[in-house]
Formats: C-alpha cells, structure tokens, sequence
C-alpha cells in the first residue's frame, strides 16, 4: 500500500480484536509533503494507524532539513518499539552525503 500526494490511508478495517488492521509496508514520497512542520504531523502519525515499516521515498530531494531527519529517527524509533522500521528510498548523493557525515548510516537508502 502506498501513500499518495503526500496523503496517508485511512484505516482499513479492524483486526478480529477489534484493533486497528495492521498495513504491512507504507510508501511516501517525502517531497510531496513540503512543510516541515507539515511532514512531522504526517509521519508521526503513521504508528498510530497500525504500520510497522515504511519507506520514505527520497526521489527528486536535493536536501534535508534537521527537524525532518529528526522526525525520521523518531518515526523509526516508534516503528522499531512494534517490531517495525524506516527504510529511505532514492536518496541523493547529497542526501546521502548528510547521513553519513552525522552517522546515520543505520538508515539504510536503497536503491530505486
């Protein structure tokens, strides 16, 4: 399942216990979200609707903002307490130039 436009699925339905419906994996393209502050509301949200891995897609991003690799290491941080993670996706040489120089080569930027 894949957020578009910046937008993250509603709920799908509940699990037999009545709980929210786990989503096995959530896509986002993060420069279709451009505020940072904008970004953060969406991101940090994303635990509470039942997903444990993402994918920020990083395609078309020739920087990164402090406050959003700060959100990034607490979404992972949330996500990793329900068995979950972050994975980035298309990171730029410059971006990924960024998370090497302040270590956070932990988030791994895939290919694609």
């Amino acid at each position: 399942m894949s957020g578009r436009g910046g937008r993250l699925p509603q709920r799908e339905g509940r699990d037999a216990a009545g709980g929210p419906a786990e989503i096995d994996e959530l896509v986002i393209r993060l420069g279709d979200v451009p505020s940072p502050a904008r970004r953060q509301e969406r991101l940090l949200s994303i635990p509470d609707r039942g997903v444990k891995r993402v994918v920020l897609d990083l395609s078309g991003v020739q920087s990164i903002e402090a406050s959003t690799l700060g959100t990034i290491l607490l979404l992972r941080q949330a996500l990793r307490e329900h068995g979950g993670g972050v994975r980035l996706r298309g990171c730029s040489a410059a971006v990924s130039s960024v998370l090497q120089s302040l270590h956070l080569e932990h988030i791994v930027c895939t290919e694609g």
